[in-house]
Order: structure tokens, then C-alpha cells, then sequence
């Protein structure tokens, strides 16, 4: 099934400089550009300054549709002032191609990274072609994680998470096992209202429910409830 990609980065072209949508497949419109846009992290985004740090990221597009992404470090940013690129590689699908992946968002993210459609790709064209996405999980069946979140932690995350209300859980955890045994603890119904990501800078930009941190901070904490987000320690 193929599907439509975008890439948001750091660039200078004709039009414009600094971040802006580099590219994208010709089915995304101007409206979901604009969305795309407002979504997408600049510098200072990721949480870690680890060249090799990532986030990964799932939020909705309107009733029918969401975003699954991945944001990693690049090379050098345009400007030359001695920062590094965050580039953010987004590929959008329909909410009915979701129910084909159990309703979970992980599931399809952990498909496409393992196809390879989130690797740092360098787009000297406005245009990107489509992807092409397995209409069904590759992951076969889910084994249960090997490390889990405790019993406290996980109720106090997941009764926030079906009360609409933002939490982050804060700790040592395995990003993969966190995920798988969060979105087994939720109905199968609740999994794409979820939005989430798993090691941006909190902020009032990208309004994610749920947010994933290896480890804490006394700046992160006031952050957090600043914006309204239940700091929860796993």
C-alpha cells in the first residue's frame, strides 16, 4: 500500500531559510504541509545531545488520518554555525490502514523502521516519491517485554492517558518494551487517539499525551508541569 512521506529539516533554498518542509510526495496537500509544519522540530527539539539520539512520534491528522515519524541528528545545519541538523523523516497513513496494525501506532512505526523508510536520506528535489507499506504488521506475533514499567507507574500513566489528560514517564526504560506494554494496557479504541513521542523537549508546539524520557531533571520536571504535563517516575 503506498503511502505519503514528507522530511523536515534544516535548508536554504529560493523561497526560504531555516526549517521548512525540504520534501515531500505529491499527495500531501498544502493543509497537511501546514500541520506538518506546525508539528515539526527544530533545533534544541531532541531531549538528548547524543549524536545518535532519535524520537519517534505518532499524532492524528484530522478524523481519518495520522502522522508516524522518526527525529534523528543530521549533518551540519545549513548556517554554519556549528549546530547539528534535526531531521525529522514523517510519513502519513490513513486511520483504516491502522486497524489493519491492531490499532497501534507502535506496531507500524516498528514496521517502518524495519523496511528502512526512516534512514536520514539527503532530498536535493521538492518532490519525494511514495512509500510502500505491507498492509499488515511484519512483526508477527508480539512477545511480551522483557523489561516493564511497575504496576504503579503503568496505572498512574495509563488512567491519565484514558482521562485525556498529558503524562510522561520518567526512568531507565527500554523505549520498545515501554511502548509494547503501554498499548497492550489500552483498548484497542483508544491506541490512535494517543499521541506520543519518545524523547522530544516537552512544548506547547507539539501538544503529544504521552511522552517517554530515559531520565529526569529538576528543568524537565518544571517544564513538564508547566505545561501541564503529570511527571510520572517509572
Amino acid at each position: 500500500m503506498y503511502v505519503d512521506q514528507a522530511v523536515f529539516a534544516s535548508s536554504r533554498n529560493t523561497q526560504a531559510s531555516g526549517y521548512q518542509l525540504v520534501s515531500r510526495s505529491r499527495g500531501i496537500d498544502e493543509q497537511t504541509a501546514t500541520t506538518l509544519r506546525d508539528w515539526g522540530p527544530s533545533q534544541g527539539a531532541l531531549l538528548s545531545r547524543d549524536v545518535d539520539a532519535s524520537a519517534y512520534s505518532y499524532y492524528t491528522l484530522g478524523p481519518d488520518r495520522a502522522v508516524v515519524s522518526r527525529t534523528i541528528y543530521g549533518g551540519p545545519e545549513y548556517s554554519q554555525r556549528g549546530e547539528l541538523e534535526v531531521y525529522t523523516r514523517s510519513i502519513v497513513v490513513s486511520k483504516r490502514m491502522l486497524e489493519n496494525y491492531d490499532n497501534n501506532p507502535w506496531w507500524l512505526i516498528k514496521t517502518i523502521q524495519t523496511l528502512g523508510y526512516f534512514r536520514l536520506t539527503r532530498q536535493s528535489e521538492p518532490w519525494m516519491v511514495e512509500v510502500d507499506l505491507p498492509s499488515r504488521s511484519l512483526l508477527g506475533v508480539q512477545t511480551k517485554p522483557s523489561s516493564r514499567i511497575g504496576n504503579e507507574p503503568l496505572s498512574l500513566a495509563v488512567q491519565s492517558l484514558q482521562m485525556n489528560r498529558p503524562v510522561a514517564l520518567i526512568g531507565k526504560l527500554n523505549i520498545d518494551d515501554a511502548m509494547t506494554q503501554l498499548m497492550s494496557c489500552l483498548g484497542v479504541q483508544q491506541r490512535t487517539r494517543i499521541s506520543f513521542t519518545t524523547g522530544m523537549v516537552p512544548s506547547v508546539r507539539r501538544p503529544f499525551l504521552l511522552h517517554l524520557f530515559p531520565q529526569g531533571s529538576a528543568t524537565l520536571n518544571s517544564k513538564l508541569i508547566k505545561l501541564g504535563i503529570s511527571p510520572v517516575d517509572c
